[in-house]
């Protein structure tokens, strides 16, 4: 279904702010950049470069990364921003969905799984 307006980041002075002062994880598929943020539920967003490929491959991508985000239970407080890097345009849902899940519970902004 995809992220409401206020779960997202569109403006440019957010990402920058969160480019400069945020920290970051990355792996093969993409670069988490994570920043405490002005409100009390979590907010992402989403940068896909030309050079990973043309207007359809960037939109996949990030519906891809949209739904993976959906499909967390994620802490509040934070502005996260996703940039795909190259090896995205050949993964498949959920190759992304596992990259994304290691970001998050690296940085630390994935709840803790309860034991079954």
């Amino acid at each position: 279904m995809g992220l409401s307006k206020e779960l997202r980041i569109r403006k440019t002075a957010d990402f920058n702010y969160i480019a400069e002062n945020g920290k970051v994880v990355s792996n093969r598929i993409l670069i988490l950049k994570w920043s405490e943020g002005k409100t009390s539920r979590s907010r992402s967003g989403f940068a896909v470069s030309k050079r990973i490929g043309g207007a359809v491959v960037r939109n996949r991508i990030k519906r891809l990364l949209r739904e993976s985000i959906n499909s967390f239970d994620l802490l509040g407080g934070y502005d996260m921003v996703f940039i795909a890097r190259k090896e995205s345009a050949k993964a498949d849902y959920g190759s992304i969905q596992k990259s994304v899940k290691d970001a998050l519970r690296k940085s630390g902004i994935l709840k803790p799984e309860l034991p079954a």
